[in-house]
């Protein structure tokens, strides 16, 4: 298992969810929060940055239901295998691929930056 993998998110997160690899990468479960079918950043307490997955929106990946997804994370069997720098595809000026593993399948979610630019 991941260090923290299928431990309940910090309350201070306002978000229902556990973490797929502690302070690093977290499953939120869809539908208990409001924009719960997107991909999610959140700030963690020391200032650095989590990103979270909607449980459905990684089912919908591997071809499983929810439920599938929460027990995979929750026994160990869900992997966070690592990332990838890939190109943009919707207008964003970086993307990164986040890849998993359950078993023999294997799933991939993109995740592009928007960075805006500023003048003085």
């Amino acid at each position: 298992m991941m260090p923290g993998q299928g431990k309940p998110l910090p309350k201070f997160m306002q978000l229902a969810g556990e973490w797929i690899f502690e302070n690093q990468v977290f499953l939120h479960h869809a539908g208990t929060e409001a924009g719960a079918d997107f991909t999610r950043g959140a700030e963690r307490l020391d200032g650095s940055f989590a990103v979270g997955f909607s449980g459905t929106q990684l089912a919908t990946a591997f071809g499983l239901e929810l439920a599938d997804i929460i027990e995979a994370n929750q026994v160990g069997t869900l992997i966070f295998v690592g990332t990838a720098e890939v190109p943009p595809v919707h207008g964003g000026s970086r993307a990164t691929a986040y890849f998993f593993r359950i078993g023999d399948s294997e799933a991939v979610l993109n995740v592009e930056t928007y960075q805006s630019e500023g003048r003085a």
